[in-house]
């Protein structure tokens, strides 16, 4: 599996050295009830990094794009008990497209797979609504990233954050 995504970045890499690429940098915040069997269960926070190729097609723009994100583990303690909670870490591969509203101001979003780096979890279908502002040389941009894991005996996890971003366009 770590192979199919090593050769996956590669040929990304190859067929994307050409203009209107992207490289984003940005950390978010678990959501879901620390109670209940969500991402803020498990994390508190993490990173990502992702890299797009688009194209603009009028006022959208449209690409594919692959991605790093890595949310640290939670320690948990209630009464004498204290649990340490490994850190998640997913490849994402997905399709991209964004509105522009004005030039400086989309709205968009990206759809695909989220392959799970680790063996406690499956990965699943990925989704990361966003918006964002460009000014100048870099573009700032917030999201809320979700994907629905199967998790511990085919129970379904859908795995949340909030993030904000910075962008840098080549």
């Amino acid at each position: 599996m770590i192979l199919l995504a090593a050769f996956t970045v590669f040929g990304f890499c190859i067929a994307t050295a050409q203009d209107g690429i992207k490289l984003s940098l940005n950390g978010s915040y678990s959501l879901g009830d620390q109670d209940e069997v969500t991402a803020a269960a498990f994390t508190e926070y993490g990173f990502g990094v992702d890299v797009y190729k688009f194209w603009e097609v009028g006022p959208v723009s449209v690409g594919p794009g692959i991605g790093y994100h890595h949310f640290f583990g939670r320690e948990f303690t209630e009464d004498l008990v204290t649990l340490n909670f490994d850190n998640f870490r997913f490849f994402t591969m997905t399709g991209s497209a964004r509105f522009y509203i004005l030039d400086e101001l989309f709205v968009g979003g990206d759809v695909g797979y989220a392959m799970a780096l680790d063996e406690i979890n499956d990965g699943g279908f990925h989704y990361r609504p966003k918006v964002g502002y460009n000014v100048g040389a870099f573009t700032i941009h917030a999201s809320y990233w979700s994907t629905e894991i199967d998790f511990f005996d085919d129970e379904s996890l859908r795995f949340s954050s909030l993030g904000l971003g910075i962008e840098f366009g080549f």
